[in-house]
C-alpha cells in the first residue's frame, strides 16, 4: 500500500508528534530524513550500535548509535567502526516502528542497561533516546494485520 499510495497512506497512518513538533530522524551520514522516507517505502534503513570488540569491563560497551540509510551510508558509517576497532549490531527501522517490537526493544534496551551489562557513552544514550523519540512519532498507532504477521516472523529468529 505505501508504495502505491504514499500520499493516502500518510493521511491514514499520520506521525503523532510526541514533543508537539516533528522529530525528524537523519541519517548520520547524507542526511535523508529516513522517517519520511518510510512513507514511501519499507525497509530502507536501518539504526545500529558501535561496540568495540573488546572492553575491559568485559560487558558490552556502546560508543556511539547511529541511523543510516542500507546500502552506501550504513558500509561509509560501518568502515569508520571498523577501523577504530568496533562492530556495529543493527536492527531495521522498519521493524522498530511495529508497536510490539518498538516496546520488545526499548525494554530490552531498558533492562540490559539496569543489570549492568550494557554501558553507553553518554552521548550514546542521548542519541539512542533521540532516535526512539523520533520513531514513536510512527509507533504510536494501531498495529496492522501485516504487522502481526511480521511480529510471529521475528519471533522465530533467534
Amino acid at each position: 500500500m505505501i508504495r502505491y499510495f504514499p500520499v493516502s497512506y500518510k493521511k491514514v497512518k499520520p506521525l503523532h508528534y510526541i514533543t508537539g513538533q516533528y522529530e525528524p530522524l537523519l541519517c548520520d551520514h547524507c542526511g535523508k530524513d529516513l522517517l519520511e522516507e518510510m512513507f514511501k517505502e519499507d525497509y530502507k534503513g536501518l539504526m545500529a550500535e558501535v561496540q568495540p570488540y573488546e572492553h575491559e569491563s568485559g560487558k558490552t560497551f556502546v560508543k556511539d548509535v547511529y541511523v543510516a540509510c542500507k546500502g552506501n551510508c550504513d558500509r561509509i558509517l560501518q568502515k569508520r567502526a571498523f577501523e577504530d576497532g568496533a562492530h556495529t549490531p543493527w536492527i531495521d527501522l522498519s521493524d522498530l516502528v511495529i508497536p510490539v517490537e518498538f516496546l520488545r526493544f526499548l525494554f530490552a534496551t531498558m533492562n540490559r542497561i539496569r543489570s549492568g551489562h550494557d554501558i553507553f557513552a553518554d552521548e550514546a544514550y542521548k542519541k539512542e533516546i533521540s532516535i526512539l523519540v523520533a520513531l514513536a512519532q510512527k509507533v504510536l498507532r494501531f498495529t496492522t494485520e501485516e504487522e502481526h504477521r511480521r511480529v510471529g516472523d521475528l519471533q522465530q529468529i533467534p
